[in-house]
């Protein structure tokens, strides 16, 4: 798992979706443009994802683990009463800012001949001559999209926040 994680955090997205694009029908597995793209934008996006949970169960300090185990908490009531639930208050936040991240990322696929909302916007520039209006409209549904996902996010750590 650690070698998978390391490996697909440190490939650029804009690389492993020319690699899965054109790479993998090379060697016989054809997923189809649309599909290769997605397939790239998880396996980037579960690995940012698996380092940031990790970090949240780590967050949870060894002490209260210990404490659990002093009651006779199994490890499973270990996980269930303790850990989980401390580790989501800690990563509601990376993990929204995460997929803002792999949002605004996902108009790398037009680097691969995908029509996303960014080549679009592209491709109505050339027909229509409109300039910086179709990539300001681009940038403004971008900016909805985050400010919406940043909008949950918070209102998912007041939620959930532990009143002191």
């Amino acid at each position: 798992m650690e070698v998978y994680v390391e490996f697909f955090r440190n490939v650029p997205m804009v690389t492993l979706m020319i690699l899965v694009v054109y790479g993998l029908p090379y060697v016989g597995v054809n997923l189809g443009q649309f599909w290769s793209v997605i397939a790239a934008i998880i396996t980037v996006g579960a690995a940012f994802a698996c380092e940031t949970v990790r970090t949240g169960i780590n967050a949870v300090s060894a002490g209260q683990v210990e404490a659990a185990r002093a009651i006779g908490l199994s490890f499973w009531g270990i996980c269930r009463e303790l850990v989980v639930p401390q580790a989501v208050r800690t990563v509601i936040s990376p993990l929204v800012t995460l997929f803002i991240g792999i949002l605004l990322s996902s108009s790398l696929a037009a680097v691969v001949g995908m029509r996303e909302l960014t080549a679009t916007a592209g491709w109505i520039n050339n027909r229509a001559a409109l300039g910086l209006i179709t990539f300001g409209v681009v940038a403004a549904i971008y900016m909805v999209i985050s400010l919406a996902a940043a909008g949950i996010g918070a209102m998912l750590e007041n939620r959930y926040r532990v009143l002191r």
